[in-house]
């Protein structure tokens, strides 16, 4: 199913462990084309560490230049983190700081990211995967990104709402925007009766 709007997502992972997890990230990176989207993953699909190592510094600095705008620019990010890598963790914090919603997939027997695996923000949603549910799971993560960017309100709330909001949230483990959202459904569903 192609969602109603083509997306620019950006990918990234390890590229120390890309031979390794190649047949993975390339799974991630075809499913998210077979959707219709623009997929930024060649600075991951056709790294090497090599290469990497022998670049120069004004090189390197280019490179974060470009990876700085290619996050500024998409419209969210999908990290596969079962292996550990410092930029990963970097590009994840740049899109984090920018607003952008980030996937971050992670083998079952492996566990999050410390920082992110307990982390209560609503644009960051991390999730153990397997081949088998890769696919629902990115198109799950796809329709919040589109619901996501529906429509934008602010509002003012007291201290008292605030920390209930906040409690609910961390019981049911779901977005404050969810439950609010799930709050005037109920109310829409009530004034249809």
């Amino acid at each position: 199913m192609l969602y109603y709007r083509i997306m620019i997502i950006y990918f990234t992972a390890s590229v120390s462990k890309k031979d390794l997890m190649r047949s993975n990230y390339l799974k991630i990176v075809e499913f998210l084309v077979s959707q219709g989207h623009t997929v930024i993953a060649e600075h991951i699909l056709d790294a090497s560490e090599e290469k990497i190592r022998k670049s120069s510094t004004s090189e390197h600095v280019a490179f974060q230049r470009k990876v700085e705008n290619w996050i500024e620019d998409c419209h969210c990010v999908v990290a596969e983190t079962s292996h550990p890598a410092v930029s990963v963790g970097y590009e994840i914090g740049l899109a984090l700081h920018m607003g952008k919603p980030i996937l971050i997939l992670h083998h079952p027997d492996v566990d999050p990211p410390s920082l992110f695996g307990q982390h209560h923000n609503e644009n960051v949603v991390t999730a153990p995967y397997t081949r088998d549910t890769l696919s629902s799971l990115i198109k799950d993560f796809l329709r919040y990104v589109e619901e996501d960017k529906n429509t934008k309100f602010t509002f003012f709330m007291s201290p008292k709402h605030t920390r209930y909001l906040e409690k609910v949230s961390s019981e049911h483990q779901i977005p404050k925007s969810s439950y609010l959202r799930g709050l005037i459904d109920a109310d829409i569903q009530k004034a249809r009766k």
